[in-house]
């Protein structure tokens, strides 16, 4: 779970979230129950999936 200062993780390319160490198409449960207009800091990365399909494309480039 997110702590109150912590960063939520989200995918630039398909914007699934991280939490518990692995990603997730929901939204954690804590943040459901927050008001929408609170603000919750993000970083952006990308997911596991999205770096396999880039480096897939890249590779099919040169072939």
């Amino acid at each position: 779970m997110l702590k109150t200062r912590e960063v939520l993780e989200m995918c630039r390319r398909c914007y699934v979230f991280k939490y518990d160490n692995k990603w997730h198409f929901e939204k954690p449960e804590h943040l459901r129950d927050r008001d929408p207009d609170e603000r919750i800091p993000v970083r952006f990365s990308q997911c596991s999936a999205c770096i396999e399909e880039a480096l897939a494309i890249y590779d099919m480039e040169y072939i």
